[in-house]
């Protein structure tokens, strides 16, 4: 069975990076640049999201 595979990635100064581990390092900081920037707490805030229980149900 045939794999899909990157062969290039286009780095931030526009330059195509074909050494695998450059690539790993890119793509590890993207995510980790992605992730850092979010206020995780707001992105996942379900507080308004369900319903309120009375004592019945507990």
């Amino acid at each position: 069975q045939r794999k899909n595979k990157v062969g290039l990635l286009q780095n931030d100064q526009g330059e195509w990076v074909s050494k695998s581990e450059e690539q790993e390092k890119m793509v590890t900081n993207f995510y980790n640049d992605l992730f850092h920037k979010l206020d995780i707490r707001d992105a996942f805030c379900l507080s308004q999201c369900f319903p309120i229980l009375d004592e019945t149900y507990l």
